[in-house]
């Protein structure tokens, strides 16, 4: 349901603002179905303050272990990868979705610095279309609590082919989705990267220092403190364990599907599922959570604007 009233408030938006048989009766008897629009000066004003003063991500030292140098480094590299991202059209685009129809969404990417290269850099990237996004249902504002979510792209049958040239060219017949059977028509493909969670658990020790280390890490620095040092390496004492806890904790796995098979999969990077939602008014009634922007609550209004003068 939210989702069908987000295609209406965006049809709305841009112009379609005349109830389907009304307007026909209109075009039948030769009169007109003005469309002016009050709303979208209201939408405006919302996404461009915003513009002005856009989201940024401050990094700063805390408690004695705090190291001001390192936080100025990271923020360095921070406003990096928003610069080279074009970032801001990320969260403008975000944020007019979120206005409008009530929901958008950011998505945080790798890719390969060059081609050639074997190093990733972190991107930001916008989503044009935020009906394209599936997220899990989350209880936190910015998603992360969400357990996976799909991003679906429609691509033309030649750029599909010639990407996956063994894929296969069926699909699902018995799946389909709440706007009907939209893996393969005539001309396009549906191809979806899925993101999910892996639940994982492991041992951390609290060591004599006072620092905390994994298992793995601690049965490595063993492993090595035993080995014979070589010559001009001296030998460093591990310290002791003083307390373990079994911790829990989440691998985001990737792949991206077609309706008939997996086409690549792999392990992302982080913790997280890398799609950040935008939300405008969040409404939950019993359960049931709406979103809404400012297109919805004043279509009605509209309606019998455009309806009163003529």
């Amino acid at each position: 349901m939210p989702r069908k009233a987000a295609v209406e408030a965006i049809k709305f938006a841009a112009g379609d603002q005349w109830p389907q048989p009304i307007k026909e009766k209109r075009e039948k008897a030769n009169r007109p179905a003005l469309v002016l629009d009050k709303l979208a000066q209201y939408r405006r004003q919302v996404v461009n303050d915003g513009r002005q003063n856009r989201p940024t991500i401050k990094f700063r030292p805390v408690d004695d272990g705090g190291d001001i140098k390192v936080a100025e480094a990271f923020q360095g590299l921070t406003r990096s990868i928003l610069a080279k991202s074009n970032a801001d059209e990320a969260f403008d685009t975000a944020l007019d979705h979120a206005c409008g129809h009530g929901f958008g969404y950011i998505r945080v990417t790798t890719d390969y610095a060059y081609p050639g290269s074997f190093e990733q850099e972190i991107g930001v990237k916008r989503v044009r279309n935020s009906l394209s996004v599936l997220l899990a249902p989350h209880q936190s504002a910015d998603g992360s609590d969400a357990e996976d979510g799909f991003v679906d792209d429609q691509m033309p049958k030649s750029a599909f082919e010639a990407k996956w040239p063994n894929a296969e060219k069926v699909k699902f017949a018995e799946f389909g989705d709440d706007y009907g059977d939209g893996w393969l028509d005539e001309n396009t493909v549906k191809v979806v990267e899925y993101f999910y969670k892996e639940p994982t658990e492991k041992t951390v020790y609290l060591l004599s220092d006072g620092t905390t280390v994994d298992k793995d890490a601690y049965d490595r620095a063993r492993n090595a403190e035993s080995q014979e040092p070589q010559d001009g390496d001296e030998a460093g004492e591990v310290p002791t364990i003083v307390k373990q806890r079994l911790v829990r904790a989440n691998k985001v796995k990737w792949c991206r599907m077609t309706g008939a098979e997996i086409l690549e999969e792999g392990e992302w990077a982080g913790e997280y599922i890398p799609i950040i939602p935008v939300y405008g008014t969040e409404t939950d009634i019993n359960g049931k959570v709406t979103y809404s922007g400012l297109t919805k609550p004043g279509m009605h209004g509209q309606m019998l604007y455009n309806f009163a003068q003529i």
